[in-house]
């Protein structure tokens, strides 16, 4: 099984044409692909990317299912395909359940967080203040 998630994983990667594209998804183990390619379908987004062009893209709350042990690989995977932007809500029903995964998430993806999740007015400075952003 594990050489059969490393030829799909090696299969996928060489599709791509920027060596730090490859690099950035070889970085995930065949075992955390095995359920990471359930939840990002690397080639149906990589295609959606590439066809976008020139406009940007947002990856749209599908980021809120993956599992948090995955999050970091997930987030590896999206900027390897070049994603603008990803809508998230910190894997959470609300953003401000999901502060600190947000945070995180800040930290590592290369375009820009858009925090989700039942944020309002009434509580848009202390989501602010949660995830950081003030």
């Amino acid at each position: 099984a594990l050489t059969t998630h490393t030829q799909k994983l090696n299969k996928w990667s060489n599709k791509f044409t920027n060596s730090k594209e490859n690099a950035e998804i070889s970085k995930v183990s065949s075992s955390d692909f095995e359920r990471l390619e359930f939840l990002i379908d690397i080639q149906s987004n990589k295609a959606l990317v590439d066809a976008a062009k020139p406009y940007s893209v947002i990856f749209h709350k599908a980021i809120d299912v993956i599992p948090e042990s995955n999050l970091t690989q997930a987030i590896q995977i999206l900027n390897s395909l070049n994603f603008d932007r990803v809508l998230t809500s910190g894997l959470s029903k609300t953003a401000i359940e999901g502060a600190k995964n947000i945070r995180n998430m800040i930290r590592e993806f290369n375009g820009t967080v858009v925090a989700a999740g039942k944020v309002t007015n009434a509580n848009l400075r202390q989501c602010m203040r949660e995830i950081g952003a003030c």
